[in-house]
């Protein structure tokens, strides 16, 4: 027997769900769910638990003997049985509360039906149904976009263009494209798909990835987003044959980019930026060294070269 279905309540009158259509789609952390099997019954939506538990980094437990279902989402546990109104909840403290489900857990076509709203609350998760494309949103990253937000707030800027905005993801692109001069918390939140941690001792925030393995992170150093640092090993340095300590040597201050880069052989990567400064990093190909330099950005004027430093790159010994 599957156990792999939730159970969300949408508008019985309005919905399209009660005219018996037949694709109800599935999204965990903004990623959709492929053959997903998501139903409509009875004004409900009913989608996959095992999928979606396990999309959000649970497990699930089948105990047929019991006829019981067990989420395991540490530190929570969650266990239902097929046909009780009841549920035991357990976290921290691993004494068990007693919840009352709205509906009580039920099997049907070889699944176990259960709640959607009463795991995805249990599990601390959001869970949004968007019924003019009548799909079920299901996030842990503290945003649920829907097209509806993506409509009012995301294509009204330049933002949407960016590879896998909108996804819980930490790019050097989006790193790239964010323009510290104007973005609102609003903007970080959607290209994120999250809301940004607040580190109160440190005074910053802090965005990273929640899919893909990735340890990548973006720490804005200021609460109003006015500068921002890449860390992690999505930043995008190349060896440079041309960069050398000899032409490192030959570096002035007030030079422009342009000049910097044809000395340099190339771009150079940017890992911390402002709204009037940019930080680049050109890394060496033969003297295991970066080379490290701050522009100045004066509108009009362009970047100007306003100080440098001879670094050992990361990774290396000695």
């Amino acid at each position: 027997m599957d156990t792999d279905l939730l159970v969300f309540p949408i508008d019985p009158v309005s919905s399209s769900a009660a005219r018996g259509d037949p694709e109800v789609r599935v999204y965990v952390n903004t990623e959709p769910i492929a053959a997903a099997g998501a139903v409509i019954r009875g004004g409900r939506a009913l989608v996959p638990l095992r999928v979606v538990a396990e999309g959000l980094g649970a497990a699930v437990d089948w105990d047929p003997a019991d006829r019981k279902v067990t989420i395991r989402d540490a530190p929570n546990v969650v266990e239902l049985r097929v046909g009780s109104r009841t549920a035991n909840v357990y976290g921290l403290i691993g004494n068990p509360v007693r919840v009352e489900l709205d509906e009580p857990a039920v099997v049907e076509g070889g699944r176990t039906l259960v709640p959607l709203r009463f795991v995805g609350e249990s599990l601390y998760v959001d869970v949004a149904w968007y019924e003019r494309d009548r799909s079920v949103y299901i996030s842990e990253t503290g945003v649920n976009l829907t097209p509806d937000v993506w409509a009012e707030a995301v294509y009204s800027t330049k933002l949407e263009s960016v590879e896998e905005f909108g996804k819980p993801t930490v790019r050097y692109e989006k790193f790239i494209a964010m323009e510290l001069e104007s973005i609102s918390m609003e903007e970080v939140r959607l290209l994120f798909a999250q809301e940004p941690i607040y580190h109160y001792e440190l005074g910053m925030y802090e965005v990273k990835s929640y899919i893909g393995g990735a340890r990548d992170r973006i720490i804005f150093f200021d609460e109003r987003f006015r500068w921002a640092e890449y860390a992690g090993d999505g930043l995008p340095l190349a060896d440079t044959p041309a960069v050398t300590e000899d032409r490192f040597a030959r570096l002035e201050t007030g030079m422009s980019y342009e000049s910097v880069r044809e000395l340099l052989g190339g771009d150079g990567v940017v890992t911390r930026k402002g709204a009037d400064f940019e930080l680049h990093r050109w890394r060496s190909a033969s003297e295991e060294r970066d080379a490290v330099l701050r522009f100045g950005t004066f509108g009009g004027g362009g970047r100007k070269l306003v100080g440098f430093e001879w670094e050992k790159a990361n990774g290396y010994d000695g």
